[in-house]
């Protein structure tokens, strides 16, 4: 991994880390609930370039990987829409 890449992980576990108690007691899980309720009926998409991206598609990843990302020799890459069973 390198050096940009293990940034970025390294930020978004960290922004993940940041909600965590940090007094010992358990994280109250109606936060999460809500959280993600939200974000499964209010999806915003960001853009990039002037391409709008899918729901929960940061613009920084596709700039990570179109700046960084390097093909090599026998790479495969897969797409596919998304819930169509392909993994």
């Amino acid at each position: 991994m390198d050096e940009n890449m293990a940034k970025f992980v390294h930020d978004n576990v960290m922004g993940a880390y940041d909600l965590v108690p940090k007094d010992g007691s358990a994280p109250d899980p109606a936060f999460y609930f809500d959280w993600y309720k939200s974000l499964m009926t209010n999806p915003t998409s960001s853009e990039w370039k002037g391409y709008s991206l899918v729901p929960f598609f940061e613009a920084e990843t596709a700039k990570y990987a179109h700046d960084q990302f390097v093909v090599k020799q026998g790479d495969v890459c897969v797409a596919s829409y998304p819930k169509t069973g392909i993994s």
